[in-house]
């Protein structure tokens, strides 16, 4: 895929059938690319036209990179371990949750419309670490992690403020997803309805969040 319009035109296809693409571009060092098409044996036919291209690519990388959700260099990197890059990659990508009171539509098994409705999204890394800190003997199964802030309708993450808790407020928003529940307070719900919610345990066990913001379509 090479020419730019021809990719909005699928991008657009795709949006319209809420899938979640994960869109991987491998890059290849133009000289080295030359080699591999040159030894490969299974497309040989397809040589000199794959080897035409190549200025093409070229052309269009600017575009292909901005375009896409993770660009591998493989130029110097064996299969194995550019598959191990991906597959890494993947398990990071996120993982629908919807808010109480403004439910997604589920038009099919394992589909998920989105339409006009705003939804805050978990990593699936974010998810176990969520599980990890909710899951305690102290902690009852309703459990799960609030995020609230201390000003209504914050600018930015400093005023946010997170805790295990044994469950939520009356007027809370409940996500949940994977097996982990997270407790939107009303304050913090308009900062986070277009947020990617990341998280990790550091050497200490101690969790760390992140926020990031959803790419268009992402959701």
């Amino acid at each position: 895929m090479l020419r730019e319009e021809y990719w909005r035109e699928l991008t657009q296809g795709f949006e319209r059938t809420a899938l979640d693409i994960f869109h991987v571009l491998l890059h290849v060092d133009s000289d080295v690319l030359a080699e591999r098409i040159k030894s490969d044996e299974v497309d040989a036919k397809a040589c000199q036209w794959r080897l035409d291209h190549i200025s093409d690519y070229e052309e269009s990388r600017p575009w292909m990179e901005a375009a896409a959700d993770l660009v591998v260099d493989a130029t110097n990197l064996p299969v194995a371990d550019v598959a191990e890059r991906i597959a890494a990659e993947a398990e990071r990508r996120v993982v629908f949750i919807s808010l109480s009171g403004r439910l997604a539509s589920q038009t099919s098994a394992g589909r998920i419309t989105r339409g006009d409705q705003h939804m805050l999204v978990l990593t699936q890394a974010a998810a176990e670490v969520v599980k990890s800190v909710t899951s305690t003997p102290q902690l009852s199964q309703a459990a799960g992690l609030r995020i609230s802030s201390s000003v209504a309708g914050p600018e930015d993450a400093s005023a946010l403020q997170v805790e295990a808790v044994a469950g939520p407020d009356a007027e809370d928003q409940v996500l949940e997803a994977s097996g982990a529940r997270v407790f939107v307070a009303p304050q913090a719900a308009s900062y986070l309805d277009d947020k990617i919610l990341d998280a990790q345990l550091d050497q200490a066990g101690n969790a760390r969040f992140s926020l990031g913001v959803q790419k268009p379509g992402q959701v």
